[in-house]
């Protein structure tokens, strides 16, 4: 065995120099050393006298058989590249083709380096940033988008058959409060309402006082907008604006409301710019007026403004068909403990059609005209807040 081992050696070198001779990208140069050495040969053969010749026709011969191999090389190269093109683009546009969906052309939704505005130095800057952070939050499946996205998303799902179970603690209840920008919000609510039937909803309010935000909802709102950093007739301006837009609560308060102003209140939205001077400047002298009705006293002992919110209640109920439940904030706290944290999540949405079911975690606190959605179809998280969402839902039809 000893002496067999360098034999060995030598014959593996040998079949590697060979192999590296013949090797496919040295086969076209050996064809042609073949064709011109036999034409060579035979040409010697014939006219021996004339080797000078040969030399020459050998050199031709390199030149043209180079030529016309690197044609024929290139042609097949480009039809074969073609020809997987097309088997790629076909693959690609035949996985696609059942996808329902619009392509999203960047350069034209982010302006992309046009020159214009921006160098390219700072859109790398920014996009790289932009990119970077979608890619990161995408994977936890954790998506900032605008409010009014988040509305088309909802409708979105409730078109094609799913229904949905939330938990949210939008007060009062969404349809009728009125919003400062609320142009997708009324599309919204209009869906809504025609789809009752595919909607569930338990409402939390915050018992920190009691039961003052559950019977009390218009009242805390106006104190909220009263002392917040918006302008001092904007408590007004929601109020009138929640009156003037249900026709229950005109029929009630309205006379009252225009006594007190001094104008009559119309079916608009007093929330947006009003060009009537004198209409803004009764707003803003009778700012203190309209917060001592809202306290005053009616007729079943109850002030003015929790009257408003039972009313408000009872249309809102008899219009979700009775789907539609008020559950404390600490009690969700409570129920939610080991599952969802409620300070960092202000809605869980529960969507399912036939065997489908996914949870959607909305944060739409102090977050503007923007919200952050988490996406959960982890079946054992689900898991976690089917059973709660169960209960939650069986005791408000009891």
């Amino acid at each position: 065995m000893k002496h067999k081992e360098p034999e060995n050696k030598v014959m593996v070198g040998k079949f590697m120099f060979l192999k590296r001779i013949f090797a496919t990208e040295n086969r076209w140069g050996i064809y042609i050393g073949v064709i011109v050495a036999v034409v060579g040969g035979v040409f010697n053969h014939l006219f021996p006298s004339l080797q000078f010749v040969t030399y020459i026709l050998q050199g031709v011969t390199v030149i043209v058989l180079t030529e016309l191999f690197g044609t024929v090389i290139n042609h097949c190269q480009r039809e074969t590249i073609e020809s997987a093109t097309k088997i790629a683009l076909f693959k690609i546009e035949d996985k696609y083709e059942r996808i329902s969906c619009n392509s999203t052309n960047l350069f034209e939704i982010f302006q992309l380096n046009n020159g214009a505005n921006y160098s390219n130095l700072t859109h790398n800057i920014f996009f790289n940033k932009l990119i970077e952070s979608y890619t990161n939050n995408g994977k936890k499946r954790k998506y900032y988008i605008p409010t009014d996205t988040y509305y088309e998303v909802i409708k979105s799902f409730l078109d094609i058959g799913y229904k949905m179970k939330t938990i949210n603690g939008v007060l009062l209840p969404f349809w009728y409060a009125p919003k400062e920008k609320d142009d997708a919000l009324k599309q919204y609510t209009l869906f809504c309402k025609k789809h009752t039937d595919l909607c569930e909803r338990i409402t939390y309010y915050q018992d920190f006082n009691g039961n003052s935000w559950k019977d009390d909802t218009v009242g805390m709102i106006y104190l909220d907008l009263l002392s917040s950093e918006k302008s001092d007739d904007v408590a007004v301006r929601w109020l009138i604006t929640l009156i003037a837009n249900i026709d229950e609560l005109k029929d009630v308060f309205g006379t009252d409301i225009e006594k007190i102003l001094g104008e009559t209140l119309t079916n608009i939205d007093y929330l947006q710019h009003h060009n009537n001077e004198q209409f803004n400047a009764a707003i803003k002298k009778n700012i203190s007026n309209i917060s001592e009705f809202l306290e005053q006293k009616c007729n079943n002992n109850a002030t003015n403004s929790s009257e408003m919110t039972t009313i408000i209640n009872n249309l809102f109920f008899e219009e979700m068909k009775g789907k539609n439940k008020f559950v404390k904030k600490s009690e969700i706290d409570t129920r939610f403990k080991d599952v969802v944290n409620f300070e960092e999540v202000t809605e869980i949405g529960y969507y399912y059609k036939d065997d489908y079911q996914f949870v959607m975690f909305l944060n739409g606190s102090n977050t503007g005209p923007s919200i952050e959605l988490e996406i959960i179809i982890e079946k054992d998280k689900i898991a976690e807040i089917q059973p709660i969402l169960d209960d939650l839902f069986k005791e408000n039809k009891e």
